[in-house]
């Protein structure tokens, strides 16, 4: 009897045993087979981000796809998959991305931001400034947020409200190159080039290396009048290999050294310009070389660039006056006062066709007329 129960107890710990075992084995099966999904959900990510930076939005998505089916709840694997959708144009499906990921991470400030990115994208700037202030709300600390709503605020023409956020805590932010660089952009959207080229400068000195702020620095530098400054910026921005061979950096540059009194090297820059495939079109560049032609007394030049601006650009004042400027040269008065009767009908409030017009008058000794003329430029001049 007593061998029967040792025998009954025996096989009843072995079958408790080979239970608990069983339940043992199948949570560590559980663990192992969860440590393995994440394993290769991680390994999934960073191939889908290394595709998704070298440009092959395709197949980035369809990788954090299958990241996201291992692992839902990872809320960076959103992130990636909205600014993925967002790359190539589909803005819902990157605010759904982005809206999902915020479920799962509220306290990420990067959901909010690119919501703001994608509300912009498609023109709905109110939208995305509420975004952009949600997202620094979240990291105040974090100045792109707060540079993104300024920008979005400026564009909105709300200027005082753009630099009232970009001073306050100015301490926090006083050595940020892009602080100062959006304030420049703010007070040159005011018509202020100069306060732009004081924080474009300030800018400048703060962001060493960085070649849109020295870019920045050479436009406002022109639109404030100060060609000489400026061409030493432009200078300097075309020493970079991914500028030299700008065309709007070549043109500045022109500008700049035809401003200065140094017609011969703006004719080398312009002549390049107008010798490239682009330059057979390039009305500006033609224009240019007109008024290098008139302060070098090139007549060849000056009667080359009339022709072929009138050629390529008929609905423009500027080849008949060119025109006009070279027949006066060869003391052919009558045809110069035919180019520049057509150069004042399509040259609407601009006077200097029809100042001309009465530099020539007075030349032919038609002093009447002339003073009409000389009267009707100034109208022009004070209506502009």
């Amino acid at each position: 009897m007593k061998t029967c129960l040792m025998c009954g107890l025996l096989v009843s710990g072995l079958v408790l045993a080979s239970c608990g075992h069983g339940k043992f084995t199948s949570a560590a099966k559980v663990d192992a087979e969860k440590r393995a999904g994440q394993l290769k959900s991680a390994t999934q990510f960073d191939m889908a981000k290394q595709q998704f930076e070298s440009g092959d939005l395709d197949r980035a998505l369809r990788t954090v796809d299958g990241t996201i089916a291992l692992t839902p709840d990872v809320s960076v694997s959103h992130l990636l998959r909205g600014r993925i959708l967002l790359e190539m144009g589909r803005a819902e499906e990157a605010l759904a991305a982005f809206a999902r990921g915020e479920e799962v991470d509220p306290k990420n400030a990067d959901f909010a931001y690119f919501r703001g990115v994608v509300l912009e994208s498609v023109g709905r700037r109110t939208a995305a400034l509420e975004a952009f202030q949600q997202a620094s709300a979240i990291e105040p600390t974090d100045l792109k947020h707060r540079l993104a709503a300024a920008e979005t605020m400026a564009e909105l023409g709300w200027l005082d409200q753009a630099e009232a956020l970009l001073v306050e805590d100015e301490s926090e932010f006083q050595y940020s190159p892009g602080r100062r660089q959006m304030l420049g952009h703010i007070a040159m959207m005011r018509g202020d080039a100069a306060e732009g080229v004081e924080h474009f400068q300030e800018a400048v000195v703060l962001g060493g290396d960085d070649l849109s702020l020295t870019e920045d620095l050479s436009r406002a530098q022109i639109a404030a009048g100060r060609f000489t400054d400026a061409e030493k910026s432009l200078k300097r921005l075309m020493e970079s290999p991914t500028c030299k061979d700008r065309r709007d950096v070549r043109h500045m540059r022109a500008r700049c050294l035809v401003e200065t009194g140094r017609p011969i090297e703006a004719r080398e820059v312009l002549m390049r310009l107008v010798e490239e495939k682009a330059g057979a079109t390039d009305v500006d560049a033609w224009i240019r070389l007109t008024e290098v032609a008139v302060m070098m007394s090139d007549d060849r030049q000056l009667r080359t660039a009339a022709s072929k601006l009138i050629s390529i650009a008929p609905d423009r004042f500027e080849g008949y006056v060119a025109q006009a400027m070279w027949q006066r040269r060869e003391k052919n008065l009558p045809a110069a006062l035919r180019s520049l009767d057509k150069a004042i009908s399509i040259a609407g409030d601009n006077p200097a066709p029809t100042r001309l017009k009465a530099l020539v008058l007075k030349q032919m000794g038609r002093a009447a007329d002339a003073s009409v003329m000389f009267e009707e430029a100034d109208r022009l001049a004070r209506a502009r």
